[in-house]
């Protein structure tokens, strides 16, 4: 992952190194605290980061996306219509994927020519919409 891409709050998943096949550990998601030139720090969603005294640092080729997914429009407190379509706040993902099976965004009946693949593509873009972070919903 390019770390030109992040912002602080964007979440993200380790690389496991561990085995013979490094795959993201999905199941692990942490926050961005801080970007560096070649790695960054985070901790796990559910930690506060002025509690923890050792946030982790992790070397940018061991930063995995997580795949935008229905669930996860729902976390950010998306409704949806039970079609195909996510609204929040004047911004609307449709979860009919495109042709390289990325999502399409409108804001304000308006398409946005930046297709959607990454849960942290949809936290920058609401960002830039709205100067104001998407959160999950519960945290």
């Amino acid at each position: 992952m390019k770390l030109n891409e992040l912002r602080k709050g964007n979440l993200i998943c380790p690389i496991n190194r561990g085995g013979y096949i490094h795959l993201p550990m999905t199941l692990i998601v942490l926050k961005v605290l801080t970007i560096g030139i070649f790695e960054v720090e985070a901790l796990p969603i559910d930690k506060n980061p002025v509690q923890e005294e050792n946030w982790l640092k992790i070397k940018s080729s061991d930063i995995s996306e997580i795949p935008l997914t229905k669930e996860w429009l729902l976390k950010f407190g998306f409704d949806w219509d039970g079609y195909g379509e996510f609204l929040k706040e004047g911004l609307l993902i449709d979860c009919e994927y495109t042709d390289k099976g990325k999502w399409a965004a409108m804001f304000n009946m308006i398409s946005i020519p930046y297709e959607l693949e990454y849960v942290h593509q949809v936290q920058n873009l609401y960002f830039a919409l709205y100067a104001e972070e998407l959160t999950i919903k519960g945290l």
